[in-house]
């Protein structure tokens, strides 16, 4: 009776976008092995794992053997689950096919080990990019022009768009401006960098073409981020202008729509301006609006400016967002959209001024492809605040993996670095405390926050005096783990030390304590306040005075075990970060 004889399973290959049960072709002598979850309570969760071997003398399983049934349809990283019981209990890739002989050539087998997803994550480098950059050219723009090229550039090349022709750069004047070198803070590469600490006096235009295909779209709308830092003297900023140009409704006439800038200590505002036939003998300059005082014009902190016309009926709605929020918006009661042309930086040297910093420029036409504010503007300031399970659900999607979220709370993240993907999810687990893990029945990662883990339910109960334990129950008591004195350091902010100052485990000596156990976690919060918290929860499972138990061993052919009713199953159901109690 079961599990005495050998469990009821199959074993599948996805092939030609079907399973295929090869379940005759393993060979039941040498075992199948599922390993998966962490090997002990410190560190990462390692990929799952299920090892077996196959009978190959008829060549199926021999990739590029081309008389093999399975010639053209299986190789590396073929899918395969195991299911016992009725149940997933592991889902992979097979990422090598080793084929082995005997002398005589009459027996032939393959080595099958096969892996999580984790395997593929950590040993692939995903190209480190800006959360904001990523997000961009996941768009449908004209024209997207990171101005991140390097410092030997002289015009920005574009990422992404329909119209990616000529660059965007200097123009005519003496335009001082440097690509590399323009800080737009920590979390986000550097970019363009207009003005210079000595600047001959003069004006400067940077342009780029951009041109859409709409004849008539029914929305424009253009991002950029800035950031202004201050020159060595301390001056402010002189006034600058972003300038978008878009065909008129005359032929051969154009349109176009300004933010200007005005850091002059009495406006310190936006205002947003319409120039009819720019380029014709009488332009017509229209004022259309003001923004309320800013702080952001000369703060030093990184912004996001979008602007956005928009068809309504015989007229142009207007809007201008700074950090996500509208600070203008407005109605031009009798105009019409054309394509768009192109879009320029004009600006002003005057003696020693602020350095400016520019990046992320991008132009999009029509409400279809135009994305939501808020999206974008989350987006640029790198998701900051973004709850760390959140953030786990929403680079799984980015990177088109599947994933299940077991909990609903989880701490605030701070920004969003440059990072590896993998690196990313080893920062949230780092810094909620919670357990990253692969499912048993797909091709899916699972992340448990740190407050899903509290208070589960018991998945399994073992009676000791049942004899439900196989020999070898050994507790431990021993300074595994032991972390009393614990400093927790945020990512580009504080840090804050949690020590325990008696007790058996305490920094005492002995017999008082123990002595100083330093421990130190990079995690990456949204605020210092949060710091507090994280290293008391750190210091409090560092110090839990019981005895480990490091191995639990059940023998399923144990009659005090094959013979109850639903312990078997309870077992078998078990998964990583499921209670586990004894009792007797």
């Amino acid at each position: 009776t079961f599990p005495r004889t050998p469990l009821d399973f199959t074993a599948e290959l996805l092939i030609g976008g079907a399973w295929v049960d090869i379940t005759d072709d393993v060979r039941i002598s040498s075992g199948v092995q599922i390993g998966r979850g962490k090997p002990d309570e410190t560190g990462q969760t390692p990929p799952s794992q299920c090892s077996f071997v196959l009978d190959n003398r008829g060549g199926k399983y021999s990739p590029r053997n081309p008389l093999g049934d399975y010639y053209g349809e299986i190789g590396r990283n073929t899918q395969l689950r195991i299911i016992a019981e009725g149940s997933s209990r592991f889902y992979g890739e097979v990422p090598a096919w080793p084929a082995h002989w005997d002398t005589s050539a009459n027996d032939a087998w393959v080595t099958v080990t096969a892996n999580g997803i984790l395997r593929r994550i950590n040993q692939g480098d995903q190209p480190a990019t800006s959360s904001y950059r990523g997000y961009l050219l996941s768009t449908t723009p004209i024209t997207y022009w990171p101005l991140t090229d390097g410092t030997t550039s002289t015009r920005g090349t574009a990422a992404a768009g329909t119209y990616q022709v000529g660059g965007f750069g200097g123009v005519f004047g003496k335009a001082v401006y440097n690509f590399g070198i323009g800080d737009l803070g920590e979390y986000l590469p550097a970019g363009l960098r207009i003005n210079d600490l000595v600047p001959a006096a003069g004006a400067d235009f940077l342009q780029g073409f951009c041109l859409g295909s709409d004849p008539a779209p029914d929305s424009l709308a253009w991002e950029f981020v800035y950031k202004v830092a201050a020159g060595d003297d301390g001056s402010d900023m002189s006034a600058w202008t972003f300038r978008a140009t878009v065909n008129g409704t005359t032929a051969g006439t154009f349109d176009r729509w300004e933010l200007r800038f005005r850091p002059d200590g009495t406006n310190d505002d936006i205002q947003i301006a319409l120039t009819l036939d720019p380029l014709g003998d009488s332009p017509t300059d229209i004022v259309l609006a003001d923004s309320a005082a800013l702080t952001a014009l000369t703060d030093g902190a990184l912004h996001h400016v979008r602007m956005q016309v928009t068809v309504n009926g015989t007229g142009v709605d207007y809007v201008v967002y700074v950090d996500g929020v509208s600070v203008i918006s407005g109605t031009r009661t009798t105009h019409t959209l054309r394509a768009h042309y192109d879009i320029s930086i004009f600006y002003n040297r005057l003696g020693v001024e602020d350095l400016l910093a520019l990046g992320h420029l991008i132009v999009w036409e029509n409400l279809a492809n135009i994305p939501a504010i808020g999206s974008t503007s989350t987006s640029a300031a790198a998701y900051a605040g973004e709850a760390a399970h959140t953030r786990f659900a929403r680079l799984c999607d980015e990177a088109g993996i599947s994933r299940q979220v077991i909990g609903t709370e989880s701490y605030a993240m701070g920004e969003q670095f440059e990072d590896y993907f993998a690196n990313q999810l080893a920062e949230i687990e780092a810094t909620d405390g919670g357990m990253l893990y692969e499912a048993r029945d797909s091709m899916a990662l699972i992340y448990a926050t740190v407050s899903g883990l509290y208070n589960k339910a018991t998945g399994v109960t073992l009676d000791y005096s049942a004899g439900h334990l196989a020999p070898g129950l050994s507790p431990v008591v021993d300074d595994f783990g032991v972390h009393n004195d614990v400093f927790a350091q945020r990512r580009e902010g504080g840090s804050y030390q949690a020590t325990l100052e008696s007790g058996a485990l305490s920094i005492q000596d002995p017999p008082d304590g123990v002595g100083r156990y330093k421990h130190e976690q990079q995690v990456n919060l949204e605020t210092d306040a949060l710091l507090p918290a994280v290293a008391g929860w750190l210091l409090h499972r560092g110090t839990v005075d019981e005895p480990r138990y490091p191995t639990v061993t059940v023998n399923l052919a144990q009659t005090a075990v094959s013979g109850h009713a639903t312990l078997p199953f309870d077992l078998m159901d078990a998964d990583v970060g499921d209670v586990l109690v004894i009792t007797g």
